[in-house]
């Protein structure tokens, strides 16, 4: 590298290096996108904005976002990765103010610009995306109710059938322990019914 070059706003993902005469073609096609999305998002002012790009399958083109939404992945699919990247992003900006925006794990615009799949964190994730995206803190109250949005129903009546389970567990005991504090009356011969 010469003094002279730039350092490249985001970074290439996906180069094969297990065999390299075999894969120097590859290679080079992927150097060549690497190098026409750079110019392209560069020109449209969307590099800042990319953290790096997989280009693993060059078929299936994926950019991760930088800064506060490094969480998040923006599958471009093959083709238009210019506008697919601008349509991902403006979809991005506008679902941020939405209360499950915090939850956005990836965007997929791979099928074309006429439909973006917004997918969503589940689980310990989502907890995890509410404190990074309000480092202040939550209530565990407001933390639950956002987690609750995203919960499956089956995923809640699998939860309310485990508390039935261990309450009827805990119902149990108490019988058995209470069975064993009770005289034993085939035990005392003395006593009569």
């Amino acid at each position: 590298m010469l003094p002279t070059d730039q350092i490249p706003p985001f970074f290439l993902r996906g180069l094969n290096e297990e065999d390299p005469e075999g894969t120097r073609t590859e290679n080079r096609e992927r150097v060549e996108k690497f190098m026409e999305l750079q110019r392209a998002w560069d020109a449209a002012g969307l590099s800042e904005r990319v953290s790096e790009v997989n280009l693993i399958d060059i078929l299936d083109i994926r950019a991760q976002l930088a800064g506060d939404d490094s969480h998040i992945e923006i599958r471009l699919g093959s083709e238009d990765q210019d506008k697919r990247l601008k349509a991902g992003l403006e979809v991005l900006d506008g679902q941020k103010q939405s209360a499950r925006g915090s939850l956005i794990s990836y965007i997929d615009l791979s099928q074309g610009n006429k439909r973006a799949i917004v997918g969503m964190s589940s689980g310990a994730h989502a907890s995890e995306a509410n404190q990074i995206s309000n480092p202040t803190g939550n209530s565990s109250s407001q933390m639950t109710s956002d987690r609750q949005t995203v919960v499956d129903p089956s995923r809640a009546n699998a939860a309310a059938s485990r508390k039935a389970d261990a309450k009827t567990a805990k119902d149990r005991t108490t019988r058995a322990s209470a069975a064993e504090n009770r005289p034993d009356q085939t035990k005392n011969p003395d006593r009569q019914r």
